[in-house]
C-alpha cells in the first residue's frame, strides 16, 4: 500500500525511469496486490452467490457474459496461487505438500486481514512503520539459514 502511495507521487518520473509498459505493470502488480487483498474475499462471496442462486435461464446475455467473466477470473487466480506453488514444489524434491497448498485460500484469508489492518493502520498512523523482524528463522536454525550462496545480512545498531 505504502509502495504504491510512494511510487504514484511523482507519476511522471516512474514513467521515465520505467518506460510506460513497465510503469503500467508496477502499477497493475502492486495496486493489482493491494486491490486484491482488500476486496478477493468480497467478490469470492459474490461469485459464489452467483453461481448458486439458479436464475442462469432467466438471465440476459450480458449478465450471463459478465458471470463467464468472473468465473474465469475466479478459475484464472485460483490456477496463478496453485500452479506456481506446486511447480516450486516438485522442482525442489518436496513431496507430500498437498496439505500446505489446501492450506492457500486461508492464507490469501489472511492477507486480506493484514491489508485491512494496514489501511486502517495507515489511516490512524500515517507516518508509523510496524517493522517486521527478519532472520529469526535463520538464527533459530542455526548459522546456515538464509538463502544458498548469500550470506545473511547482519542487524544494524539501532534498527
Amino acid at each position: 500500500m505504502q509502495t504504491l502511495i510512494v511510487h504514484s507521487r511523482h507519476p511522471v518520473r516512474v514513467v521515465r525511469a520505467l518506460g510506460p509498459a513497465r510503469a503500467l505493470a508496477a502499477v497493475a502488480l502492486i495496486g493489482g496486490s493491494v486491490l486484491g487483498g482488500l476486496f478477493g474475499p468480497a467478490l469470492f462471496v459474490e461469485a459464489l452467490w452467483r453461481a448458486f442462486r439458479g436464475d442462469l435461464a432467466d438471465a440476459g446475455a450480458w449478465s450471463v457474459g459478465g458471470d463467464v467473466a468472473i468465473y474465469t477470473l475466479m478459475a484464472t487466480g485460483l490456477m496463478a496461487i496453485f500452479v506456481p506453488a506446486l511447480a516450486a514444489a516438485r522442482r525442489r524434491g518436496m513431496a507430500g505438500v498437498g496439505g500446505a497448498l489446501a492450506s492457500l485460500p486461508l492464507y490469501c484469508a489472511l492477507i486480506s486481514v493484514a491489508s485491512w489492518a494496514a489501511l486502517v493502520d495507515l489511516t490512524i498512523r500515517p507516518f508509523h512503520w510496524a517493522k517486521t523482524e527478519h532472520g529469526r528463522a535463520g538464527a533459530a536454525a542455526g548459522a546456515g539459514g538464509g538463502a544458498p550462496g548469500r550470506r545473511r545480512a547482519e542487524a544494524v545498531p539501532g534498527e
